[in-house]
């Protein structure tokens, strides 16, 4: 197992964990201020999963290969898109196989 693998599970399992511990500790919070609903929490629970989400778009450029060290303008895409450019690339990258066409 090569080390770039052990540092990433290493790392989503620390990400994991702090997910866990830091929203277990917002529900306390509002539960605390004796909130009526859950609907603030899920609202943060929400607006967290997608940043969590966008950063790994965000910091593409610098965990990944890059002609440049900045990425221009082009390159800044929302992790949807970019998710979206990444399967369709895999798409067509994909050679058909003959078993495929049956």
């Amino acid at each position: 197992m090569s080390l770039i693998v052990v540092a990433l599970v290493l790392l989503l399992a620390f990400w994991f964990v702090a997910t866990v511990f830091g929203l277990r500790f917002l529900h306390a919070g509002f539960r605390h201020v004796n909130g009526t609903t859950d609907a603030g929490f899920y609202v943060w629970v929400v607006i967290f999963l997608l940043v969590a989400l966008q950063m790994t778009t965000a910091l593409r450029p610098i965990l990944g290969k890059a002609t440049t060290f900045l990425p221009a303008a082009a390159d800044k895409k929302f992790f949807i898109q970019h998710w979206s450019d990444c399967a369709k690339a895999e798409e067509t990258a994909a050679p058909a196989t003959p078993d495929a066409a049956r």
